[in-house]
């Protein structure tokens, strides 16, 4: 994965350049099916510089919207949309970096669904 560095600082500080991607999961509204049933949500443990980043990250994203919400003078500009969408993109990158937790009643419905169908073959 090639790096931009930032403004001012050493490329040992440099943000990962990231594709240009749909959300995880994203399906185009013309293929889209609806189930009775939400898909299982994520959950994920992070360290203390991933916490701080995915907060900043997510500060930063709402200030951007916050201060383009209300512009009388002038309107926004595609660069804002793309402003947000490249904070977005790496506060999803941070996210799925940590480290994933699975509750212990899903691995262990998953563990007795394995073994129940082993042993019924």
């Amino acid at each position: 994965m090639s790096t931009t560095p930032l403004a001012g600082n050493s490329p040992a500080t440099s943000l990962p350049i990231l594709p240009v991607l749909p959300p995880s999961g994203y399906t185009s509204p013309s293929r889209a099916t609806f189930t009775a049933t939400p898909p299982l949500a994520l959950r994920r443990q992070t360290n203390v510089e991933q916490g701080r980043a995915l907060e900043v990250l997510g500060h930063a994203i709402e200030y951007l919207v916050d201060s383009r919400m209300f512009l009388y003078e002038e309107s926004s500009t595609p660069a804002d949309g793309e402003a947000v969408r490249i904070l977005m993109r790496l506060s999803r990158h941070v996210f799925d970096q940590c480290e994933e937790v699975v509750p212990v009643g899903r691995r262990l419905r998953s563990w007795l669904s394995v073994h129940l169908q082993t042993s019924t073959h």
